[in-house]
Protein backbone atom coordinates (compact mmCIF):
# COMPACT_ATOMS: atom_id res chain seq x y z
CA UNK A 1 0.00 0.00 0.00
CA UNK A 2 2.78 2.56 0.73
CA UNK A 3 4.64 1.98 -2.76
CA UNK A 4 1.08 2.61 -4.30
CA UNK A 5 0.73 5.29 -2.40
CA UNK A 6 4.22 6.73 -2.85
CA UNK A 7 3.61 6.00 -6.63
CA UNK A 8 0.96 7.90 -7.15
CA UNK A 9 1.95 10.69 -5.03
CA UNK A 10 5.39 10.83 -7.67
CA UNK A 11 2.74 11.16 -10.68
CA UNK A 12 0.65 13.83 -8.70
CA UNK A 13 3.74 15.86 -8.38
CA UNK A 14 5.28 15.21 -11.81
CA UNK A 15 2.12 16.16 -13.29
CA UNK A 16 1.68 19.45 -11.17
CA UNK A 17 5.64 20.52 -12.26
CA UNK A 18 4.84 19.59 -16.02
CA UNK A 19 1.33 21.99 -15.32
CA UNK A 20 3.65 24.62 -14.39
CA UNK A 21 6.18 24.35 -16.90
CA UNK A 22 3.32 24.49 -19.68
CA UNK A 23 1.52 27.55 -18.33
CA UNK A 24 4.00 29.98 -18.80
CA UNK A 25 4.00 28.79 -22.71
CA UNK A 26 -0.29 28.25 -23.02
CA UNK A 27 -0.29 32.34 -21.36
CA UNK A 28 1.89 33.30 -23.91
CA UNK A 29 0.38 31.62 -26.66
CA UNK A 30 -2.88 33.61 -25.77
CA UNK A 31 -0.94 36.38 -25.30
CA UNK A 32 0.28 36.79 -28.81
CA UNK A 33 -1.24 39.34 -30.88
CA UNK A 34 -3.69 38.53 -33.69
CA UNK A 35 -2.39 38.16 -36.86
CA UNK A 36 -4.48 39.98 -38.83
CA UNK A 37 -2.82 39.24 -42.38
CA UNK A 38 -5.12 35.91 -41.85
CA UNK A 39 -8.26 37.54 -41.51
CA UNK A 40 -7.42 40.50 -43.80
CA UNK A 41 -9.51 41.26 -47.11
CA UNK A 42 -7.03 43.18 -48.72
CA UNK A 43 -10.38 45.31 -49.22
CA UNK A 44 -9.80 49.25 -48.52
CA UNK A 45 -11.76 51.64 -49.94
CA UNK A 46 -10.77 55.81 -49.89
CA UNK A 47 -12.91 59.18 -50.23
CA UNK A 48 -12.75 62.89 -51.13
CA UNK A 49 -15.81 64.78 -50.12
CA UNK A 50 -16.24 68.34 -50.78
CA UNK A 51 -19.77 69.84 -49.75
CA UNK A 52 -20.46 73.33 -51.27
CA UNK A 53 -21.95 76.23 -49.89
CA UNK A 54 -25.08 75.51 -51.77
CA UNK A 55 -25.31 71.63 -50.69
CA UNK A 56 -23.95 70.02 -52.97
CA UNK A 57 -21.47 66.56 -52.60
CA UNK A 58 -18.47 66.41 -54.96
CA UNK A 59 -17.02 62.76 -54.45
CA UNK A 60 -14.01 60.95 -55.71
CA UNK A 61 -14.49 57.22 -54.23
CA UNK A 62 -11.13 54.69 -54.75
CA UNK A 63 -12.26 51.37 -53.95
CA UNK A 64 -9.57 48.05 -53.75
CA UNK A 65 -10.65 44.63 -54.39
CA UNK A 66 -8.06 42.00 -53.73
CA UNK A 67 -9.25 38.75 -55.70
CA UNK A 68 -8.84 35.89 -53.66
CA UNK A 69 -10.77 33.57 -55.81
CA UNK A 70 -9.45 31.28 -58.00
CA UNK A 71 -10.99 32.49 -61.17
CA UNK A 72 -10.47 35.92 -62.38
CA UNK A 73 -12.89 38.24 -62.80
CA UNK A 74 -14.55 41.13 -65.64
CA UNK A 75 -17.68 42.39 -63.70
CA UNK A 76 -18.18 43.83 -60.30
CA UNK A 77 -21.36 45.20 -59.08
CA UNK A 78 -21.52 47.60 -56.24
CA UNK A 79 -24.39 49.52 -54.79
CA UNK A 80 -24.03 53.50 -54.81
CA UNK A 81 -26.16 55.78 -52.10
CA UNK A 82 -28.68 57.67 -54.20
CA UNK A 83 -26.73 60.08 -56.61
CA UNK A 84 -27.55 63.03 -58.55
CA UNK A 85 -25.11 61.69 -61.28
CA UNK A 86 -22.13 59.65 -61.35
CA UNK A 87 -19.58 61.33 -63.91
CA UNK A 88 -16.19 59.18 -64.65
CA UNK A 89 -15.26 55.36 -63.80
CA UNK A 90 -11.77 54.69 -64.00
CA UNK A 91 -10.02 51.48 -63.47
CA UNK A 92 -5.95 51.53 -63.02
CA UNK A 93 -4.93 48.44 -64.72
CA UNK A 94 -1.23 47.12 -66.16
CA UNK A 95 -1.51 49.40 -69.47
CA UNK A 96 -2.64 52.65 -67.32
CA UNK A 97 -5.47 54.40 -66.02
CA UNK A 98 -8.41 53.53 -68.44
CA UNK A 99 -12.30 54.94 -67.97
CA UNK A 100 -14.62 51.93 -67.22
CA UNK A 101 -18.32 51.73 -68.77
CA UNK A 102 -21.25 50.55 -66.08
CA UNK A 103 -24.88 49.63 -65.92
CA UNK A 104 -27.51 50.30 -63.69
CA UNK A 105 -29.89 47.80 -62.16
CA UNK A 106 -33.35 49.44 -63.53
CA UNK A 107 -34.86 46.60 -60.46
CA UNK A 108 -32.91 48.07 -57.47
CA UNK A 109 -33.99 51.63 -57.70
CA UNK A 110 -31.26 52.06 -59.93
CA UNK A 111 -28.81 51.94 -57.07
CA UNK A 112 -26.80 48.73 -57.89
CA UNK A 113 -24.38 49.32 -60.97
CA UNK A 114 -22.33 46.87 -63.19
CA UNK A 115 -19.01 47.39 -64.30
CA UNK A 116 -17.17 46.11 -67.29
CA UNK A 117 -13.82 45.88 -66.87
CA UNK A 118 -11.04 46.95 -69.03
CA UNK A 119 -8.94 44.35 -67.69
CA UNK A 120 -9.90 41.13 -66.16
CA UNK A 121 -8.69 41.09 -62.48
CA UNK A 122 -6.66 37.31 -61.93
CA UNK A 123 -6.19 35.77 -58.68
CA UNK A 124 -4.26 37.16 -55.66
CA UNK A 125 -4.36 40.99 -58.19
CA UNK A 126 -5.93 43.89 -56.64
CA UNK A 127 -9.03 45.91 -59.27
CA UNK A 128 -8.47 49.52 -58.21
CA UNK A 129 -11.61 51.66 -59.10
CA UNK A 130 -11.87 55.87 -58.99
CA UNK A 131 -15.38 56.47 -59.15
CA UNK A 132 -16.34 60.99 -59.24
CA UNK A 133 -19.83 61.48 -58.25
CA UNK A 134 -22.12 64.30 -57.19
CA UNK A 135 -25.32 64.13 -55.01
CA UNK A 136 -27.33 66.77 -53.23
CA UNK A 137 -29.08 64.41 -51.22
CA UNK A 138 -26.12 64.13 -48.43
CA UNK A 139 -27.37 67.55 -47.27
CA UNK A 140 -30.40 69.42 -45.86
CA UNK A 141 -30.36 73.45 -45.34
CA UNK A 142 -32.29 74.67 -42.07
CA UNK A 143 -31.85 78.39 -41.11
CA UNK A 144 -28.18 78.94 -42.86
CA UNK A 145 -27.07 75.31 -41.03
CA UNK A 146 -26.04 72.46 -43.59
CA UNK A 147 -26.36 69.14 -41.79
CA UNK A 148 -24.90 66.42 -44.24
CA UNK A 149 -25.25 62.49 -43.54
CA UNK A 150 -22.59 60.89 -45.50
CA UNK A 151 -22.68 57.50 -46.95
CA UNK A 152 -20.27 54.79 -48.60
CA UNK A 153 -20.22 52.16 -51.22
CA UNK A 154 -21.47 48.96 -50.59
CA UNK A 155 -19.29 45.79 -52.00
CA UNK A 156 -20.29 42.77 -52.17
CA UNK A 157 -17.21 41.74 -49.80
CA UNK A 158 -15.49 42.59 -46.88
CA UNK A 159 -14.20 45.83 -46.45
CA UNK A 160 -10.58 45.86 -44.08
CA UNK A 161 -10.05 50.19 -43.88
CA UNK A 162 -12.51 52.81 -44.99
CA UNK A 163 -11.25 56.77 -45.28
CA UNK A 164 -12.97 59.55 -45.54
CA UNK A 165 -11.86 63.21 -45.61
CA UNK A 166 -14.75 65.93 -45.81
CA UNK A 167 -13.80 69.60 -46.76
CA UNK A 168 -16.05 72.56 -47.28
CA UNK A 169 -15.59 75.61 -48.65
CA UNK A 170 -12.63 78.16 -47.19
CA UNK A 171 -15.31 80.84 -45.40
CA UNK A 172 -17.42 78.45 -43.77
CA UNK A 173 -16.95 76.24 -40.63
CA UNK A 174 -17.49 72.26 -39.71
CA UNK A 175 -18.57 72.17 -35.97
CA UNK A 176 -16.78 69.32 -34.21
CA UNK A 177 -13.48 71.04 -35.60
CA UNK A 178 -10.50 73.04 -34.79
CA UNK A 179 -8.98 75.84 -37.13
CA UNK A 180 -6.47 73.70 -37.16
CA UNK A 181 -7.73 71.51 -39.80
CA UNK A 182 -6.40 72.78 -43.17
CA UNK A 183 -9.64 73.16 -45.70
CA UNK A 184 -7.57 73.09 -48.97
CA UNK A 185 -9.08 73.25 -52.70
CA UNK A 186 -8.74 69.45 -53.60
CA UNK A 187 -7.08 69.05 -57.29
CA UNK A 188 -9.31 65.71 -58.16
CA UNK A 189 -12.73 68.39 -57.67
CA UNK A 190 -10.95 70.67 -60.44
CA UNK A 191 -9.62 68.59 -62.91
CA UNK A 192 -11.10 64.81 -62.17
CA UNK A 193 -14.08 65.62 -64.72
CA UNK A 194 -11.93 66.68 -68.05
CA UNK A 195 -9.37 63.63 -67.94
CA UNK A 196 -8.36 60.88 -66.94
CA UNK A 197 -5.93 61.20 -63.27
CA UNK A 198 -2.24 60.53 -63.98
CA UNK A 199 -2.53 58.97 -60.66
CA UNK A 200 -4.94 57.77 -58.07
CA UNK A 201 -2.53 57.91 -55.09
CA UNK A 202 -3.09 61.01 -53.80
CA UNK A 203 -6.96 60.29 -52.61
CA UNK A 204 -5.38 57.64 -50.28
CA UNK A 205 -3.62 60.88 -48.39
CA UNK A 206 -6.63 63.41 -49.20
CA UNK A 207 -6.84 66.35 -46.84
CA UNK A 208 -9.31 67.34 -44.36
CA UNK A 209 -11.55 65.78 -41.29
CA UNK A 210 -11.08 62.77 -41.09
CA UNK A 211 -13.68 59.97 -40.18
CA UNK A 212 -12.11 55.83 -40.17
CA UNK A 213 -13.91 52.56 -40.20
CA UNK A 214 -12.39 49.14 -39.82
CA UNK A 215 -13.51 45.42 -41.03
CA UNK A 216 -16.90 46.12 -42.47
CA UNK A 217 -19.01 43.24 -43.54
CA UNK A 218 -20.43 42.78 -47.42
CA UNK A 219 -22.77 44.76 -48.24
CA UNK A 220 -22.10 47.73 -45.14
CA UNK A 221 -21.98 50.96 -45.38
CA UNK A 222 -20.04 53.28 -43.25
CA UNK A 223 -22.11 57.00 -42.75
CA UNK A 224 -20.62 60.33 -41.31
CA UNK A 225 -22.65 63.10 -40.04
CA UNK A 226 -22.21 66.44 -39.47
CA UNK A 227 -23.06 70.18 -39.87
CA UNK A 228 -21.68 73.41 -41.39
CA UNK A 229 -22.41 76.97 -41.78
CA UNK A 230 -20.76 80.27 -42.92
CA UNK A 231 -21.22 81.56 -39.31
CA UNK A 232 -19.20 79.85 -36.30
CA UNK A 233 -21.24 81.15 -33.30
CA UNK A 234 -24.62 80.07 -35.30
CA UNK A 235 -23.26 76.51 -35.27
CA UNK A 236 -22.18 77.07 -31.63
CA UNK A 237 -25.93 78.94 -30.58
CA UNK A 238 -27.23 75.70 -28.71
CA UNK A 239 -23.83 75.80 -26.44
CA UNK A 240 -24.35 80.18 -26.48
CA UNK A 241 -27.69 79.78 -25.28
CA UNK A 242 -26.92 76.99 -22.83
CA UNK A 243 -23.83 78.82 -21.43
CA UNK A 244 -25.86 82.09 -21.36
CA UNK A 245 -28.83 80.50 -18.96
CA UNK A 246 -26.77 79.01 -17.03
CA UNK A 247 -24.94 82.21 -16.00
CA UNK A 248 -27.91 84.02 -15.31
CA UNK A 249 -29.49 81.34 -13.43
CA UNK A 250 -26.31 81.35 -11.22
CA UNK A 251 -26.46 84.92 -11.01
CA UNK A 252 -30.25 85.05 -10.31
CA UNK A 253 -29.84 82.32 -7.59
CA UNK A 254 -26.68 84.49 -6.10
CA UNK A 255 -28.75 87.10 -5.80
CA UNK A 256 -31.42 85.29 -3.97
CA UNK A 257 -28.96 83.93 -1.61
CA UNK A 258 -27.02 87.36 -0.72
CA UNK A 259 -30.58 89.17 -0.38
CA UNK A 260 -31.47 86.32 2.13
CA UNK A 261 -27.75 86.63 4.05
CA UNK A 262 -28.98 90.03 4.08
CA UNK A 263 -32.21 89.60 5.86
CA UNK A 264 -30.62 87.33 8.56
CA UNK A 265 -27.98 89.64 9.30
CA UNK A 266 -30.53 92.29 9.77
CA UNK A 267 -32.94 90.24 12.25
CA UNK A 268 -29.46 89.43 14.10
CA UNK A 269 -28.85 92.88 14.77
CA UNK A 270 -32.59 93.87 15.94
CA UNK A 271 -32.30 91.23 18.60
CA UNK A 272 -29.02 91.95 19.13
CA UNK A 273 -30.25 95.56 20.24
CA UNK A 274 -33.28 94.51 22.09
CA UNK A 275 -31.24 92.27 24.39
Amino acid sequence: MKSIKRRSLTGLISLMVFLLILMPNVFATLNQPLDYNLISSGNNQDYSVFFDGEGEATITAKIQIYNKNSLPFNKIKLELPEISYLQDVYQQTKSGINKVKYLREPFYNNKILTFDLKEPVDKNEILILVLNYKSNQYVKKNLGEFKFNFETIKIPYDTDNIRIAINIPQDMHLKGTTNTVNYIDNVYFKNSFLAAPESLDGINYAKGYIQTAKFLDPFESFTVSGNYAKSLAWLQRWKIIGVTVLFCSLMFLSLIIIKKFKKIKTKKKKLYYWY
